[in-house]
């Protein structure tokens, strides 16, 4: 065939077609069935990919030739893609192994199966050369699978620095992991002589596939998937290689989860002295206060409007009668325990409000505003009184 072939195009974008649309509706599913039908679905790719690049080449003209094989393959990838931006490392990753098992648990059952041939006199009614599918094409072609998976982590993660959007990211990534498959798979596993027809082909197919395949699956993420995007984590490289253990992926976790922590204790202390400053400048003094055993907390700030030295109290726990004798009045501290007396402190949420004056630390009286505050944990259902006092003016 000299003369580009406008239906064997038809057919090769059919397939295209075809093939996403399998993929994005079993991974569309995984919200509804589980992650086991994604699994099951790029499973059951591994053995008909196989035969079919060996077996099936679709001509488009002199220069272009893909098999149906290579297109189910970069369906595969494109797979772990979305799977790992949507799900994360773990499940993409978790997709690789079990292809990489079965498909060698594969292997070697095809591997046994081959021994009865041509000695045994098992019927082999379609007259099958030992196995249809070579068993050294099918295993090196697993683990190169899972070498492109691995790759395909790195690259997203790597170009993810400099790029934003699925599409643009995708192109670029999956045009590299293909064609770094493409070339290892025919140079190397098929022994294919290398020349410049056979790069400039390989090229070709490769950016072909993956600009296809990142239209469609990009139409389908925009349109039809909710769940955003996982952040992509910076991996070293070695740490590709110890997924098997989980250790990078755990290392990573740790590392993520010691530098939230660092940002919150930051912003809490940030957000201590914040409120401190405020205090000060609005001449506010905080205070908690246990119905329950009437014992005050106080803190440096009151004591500060109180114009009392912690020394001169020792402790910031005080009795509900050692606070009245402290700081207010004798001939005011009747009036107080009444206002104290009429505030129902097992009522949660509720808010009240009393003007007193109080006796300051250096001998001085004046007038503060306290305002009280009820709250009922919601753990524990225990009433919490605290409050706010003022100095006037």
């Amino acid at each position: 065939m000299d003369s580009f072939s406008s239906l064997n195009f038809a057919l090769l974008i059919s397939l295209y077609i075809s093939i996403a649309f399998f993929v994005s509706l079993i991974f569309k599913l995984r919200t509804k069935l589980g992650i086991g039908i994604l699994f099951a679905g790029i499973g059951a790719f591994q053995f008909l990919q196989t035969y079919l690049t060996n077996t099936i080449q679709i001509q488009i003209d002199s220069f272009l030739t893909i098999s149906p094989g290579t297109i189910l393959f970069n369906a595969s990838l494109f797979a772990v893609l979305i799977l790992f931006v949507k799900e994360g490392a773990a499940r993409a990753r978790s997709l690789l192994y079990a292809l990489l098992i079965t498909n060698l648990f594969l292997c070697a059952i095809q591997y046994f199966i081959g021994l009865s041939f041509p000695e045994s006199p098992m019927a082999n009614l379609f007259n099958t050369d030992s196995i249809a599918i070579g068993i050294k094409t099918f295993s090196l072609g697993t683990i190169l699978l899972f070498l492109d998976g691995l790759l395909v982590f790195f690259l997203y993660n790597q170009i993810s620095r400099k790029l934003n959007g699925f599409f643009k990211k995708a192109v670029i990534i999956m045009t590299l992991v293909f064609f770094f498959d493409a070339f290892v798979f025919l140079t190397v596993i098929q022994g294919v002589e290398l020349n410049s027809n056979f790069l400039n082909s390989t090229i070709l197919k490769a950016f072909l596939s993956s600009l296809i395949y990142s239209v469609l699956f990009a139409l389908y993420l925009k349109f039809f998937e909710k769940s955003k995007f996982v952040k992509g984590n910076s991996y070293s490289l070695s740490t590709y290689f110890s997924f098997l253990l989980y250790r990078g992926e755990l290392e990573n976790i740790q590392k993520k989860l010691a530098h939230q922590e660092k940002v919150f204790s930051d912003e809490l202390v940030a957000s201590e002295t914040r409120f401190q400053l405020a205090s000060e400048l609005a001449n506010l003094g905080y205070w908690q206060f246990n119905a329950q055993n009437k014992v005050f907390l106080l803190n440096d700030q009151l004591l500060k409007i109180y114009r009392t030295p912690l020394e001169s109290i020792g402790s910031y726990l005080l009795s509900i009668k050692d606070y009245i004798d402290q700081f207010i009045p004798k001939e005011e501290q009747a009036a107080f325990i009444s206002k104290l007396d009429s505030i129902d402190f097992g009522q949660a949420p509720s808010r009240s409000e009393i003007k007193h004056k109080v006796a300051f630390g250096d001998g001085s009286q004046g007038y503060v505003i306290t305002v009280i505050l009820t709250e009922k944990d919601s753990s524990t259902n225990e009433i919490k009184v605290h409050g706010i006092t003022r100095a006037t003016r």
